[in-house]
């Protein structure tokens, strides 16, 4: 949703006052970290693992939760915990998230980046080709909320699959530079198979780790996926650079999708389903447990 504002008020600002007030409106962000503070709740397993029980089991109720088993207690667990997702199992699905979450913002700023440029390339004027951003996430909305009520059904890992697969389809369609509404569609899938995907990786990544590694591990997945995030606007200015184009673009960036696609697969599937608790289930302890 914030790109999309992003985008509306790019369309509005930059054509008469330039790039200045759209970066000073990001800034506003800035007003909400109070807010979130005081309203997002934390989470039970983890207020659990350090021993604080009764908040934990507070929020579990007012959000009809399962109450999580109790975990090994943090305090001298918590050193060296990055070399802790190596350990215990972990060591090939670290490789594997780490990885796949390196293509996929690889992918994401890539295309969120260059995607105006781009297509003004093409012929369209300037508010056409950020409009295409706009639609993009749009796509990146819709991909997230129904992958999420998918995945939750049945694996994260399917919908991160099933995400890099609309992402190679809809690049592919971008390819043959289609005009008109079967453009737009494909920016939208492209949407769906970018931040979406990316959003359910984290979910996958949040929901793979055991609490008192949950941190640790997504932290350091989007850490290393950070270096995706530097090297996809580098590639897509070399391809601008060297006078390539939305087929270019979208050859090139297909490419690690695809990789991502297959990386994917590799990753830990999950055993069992995280469902609403009963009022018979909820006093006891509930747990997912990851298979390597």
């Amino acid at each position: 949703m914030g790109t999309v504002v992003a985008s509306l008020t790019s369309l509005t600002l930059l054509p008469t006052y330039g790039v200045r007030p759209v970066y000073a409106l990001g800034a506003v962000a800035l007003l909400l970290l109070p807010v979130a503070w005081k309203v997002l709740p934390e989470s039970p397993a983890y207020l659990r693992a350090v021993g604080r029980d009764d908040e934990a089991a507070v929020i579990s109720a007012r959000y009809g939760l399962a109450i999580p088993a109790a975990p090994r207690r943090f305090g001298s667990a918590t050193r060296g915990a990055a070399v802790r997702l190596f350990r215990d199992g972990h060591a090939r699905s670290t490789v594997c998230i780490w990885l796949v979450t390196l293509v996929s913002l690889l992918t994401i700023f890539g295309l969120t980046t260059w995607l105006p440029q781009l297509m003004r390339e093409a012929g369209y004027g300037t508010s056409a080709a950020i409009s295409f951003l706009l639609f993009y996430s749009l796509g990146a909305i819709v991909g997230t909320l129904v992958a999420s009520q998918i995945g939750q059904r049945t694996s994260p890992k399917v919908m991160v699959v099933a995400g890099f697969c609309c992402a190679v389809v809809a690049l592919a369609v971008i390819w043959t530079r289609p005009d008109g509404a079967l453009l737009v569609a494909a920016v939208v899938l492209a949407g769906v198979g970018g931040l979406g995907t990316q959003n359910m990786i984290a979910g996958h990544t949040a929901q793979y780790y055991p609490a008192h590694l949950r941190a640790t591990g997504l932290g350091w997945s989007l850490a290393v996926g950070r270096l995706g995030a530097i090297a996809g606007p580098t590639y897509g200015a070399f391809l601008i650079g060297t006078n390539g184009g939305v087929r270019d673009a979208a050859l090139a960036f297909g490419i690690p999708a695809a990789v991502g696609a297959v990386i994917a697969l590799a990753m830990p599937s999950f055993v069992g389903r995280r469902t609403r608790p009963t009022p018979d289930s909820a006093a006891a302890p509930v747990a997912t447990e990851p298979a390597a």
